[in-house]
């Protein structure tokens, strides 16, 4: 019953953590590609951010080519902002014609 207990606090710690850290989906200018016909384009991407004033080390996450899953979408950034980090995860795929 003890071992139940310190699980269930152990879990209900680490869902107060997660949710302490800030979400917000942004839109970042894309500079020019070299080679490339196509006007500027607009990259979208999700800002996650600890409580706090910063200077925070940041993390770039990308995504594969299947697309944005939900561990670089949800579980990496909720990890990262935990020990401090800002993430911005990118969806470089938002932009496709």
């Amino acid at each position: 019953m003890a071992n139940y207990l310190s699980r269930s606090a152990c879990l209900i710690l680490i869902a107060t953590l997660t949710s302490a850290c800030q979400t917000t989906v942004a839109r970042f200018p894309n500079a020019d590609v070299i080679g490339s016909s196509e006007p500027q384009r607009q990259i979208s991407g999700t800002l996650a951010k600890p409580d706090g004033n910063g200077p925070f080390p940041a993390v770039v996450l990308l995504h594969t080519c299947g697309g944005v899953q939900p561990h670089v979408r949800d579980d990496w950034p909720k990890y990262l902002t935990s020990i401090g980090y800002v993430t911005i995860t990118v969806e470089s795929f938002g932009s496709r014609g």
